[in-house]
């Protein structure tokens, strides 16, 4: 969908709803129209980032980190959509000021999340259990571990 039509969706949700949508940004949109949605929203999100192997590529790591990093600087949260590194949210590392994932809602590639010593884990997903109990677990250990959650973005 071309940004035109975007903005204007966003106007009509907006004239609606009378609440702000959240505005995404992905990689295909210029850095300036990413600097523009910094100064001008108090809360926005990365669109883009839900591909296996996001962690292992160092160059969309720091690209991201810059970005995060513009947006702070104007006093602008950020959501990283789809946004799941175990490796980065484990230690601490994400620079997101929030980040959600499908992978959450339990049983997704086959796999589920258990909370073992303040760190997500993917564990085989359980035959004995139906997929709304296994979604249940898989969202209570989420909810624990984001409750203890001190990334990067909060420290400073």
């Amino acid at each position: 969908m071309p940004l035109e039509e975007v903005e204007e969706l966003r106007k009509k949700i907006y004239l609606e709803t009378h609440k702000m949508p959240i505005l995404v940004w992905h990689k295909e949109r210029s850095r300036e129209y990413w600097t523009r949605m910094c100064k001008e929203n108090e809360f926005i999100a990365v669109g883009g980032m839900a591909h296996k192997n996001f962690q292992k590529v160092a160059v969309d790591i720091k690209f991201y980190q810059e970005l995060v990093d513009e947006a702070h600087a104007y006093n602008t949260k950020v959501h990283g959509l789809g946004f799941t590194p175990l490796e980065m949210l484990n230690a601490h590392t994400a620079f997101f000021d929030t980040v959600d994932s499908t992978s959450w809602n339990g049983g997704r590639h086959g796999i589920s999340f258990t909370l073992e010593s303040g760190k997500l884990k993917k564990i085989p997903l359980r035959d004995d259990l139906f997929a709304s109990d296994s979604m249940e677990k898989d969202l209570e250990a989420w909810a624990e571990f984001s409750a203890n959650y001190y990334g990067s973005a909060r420290a400073q």
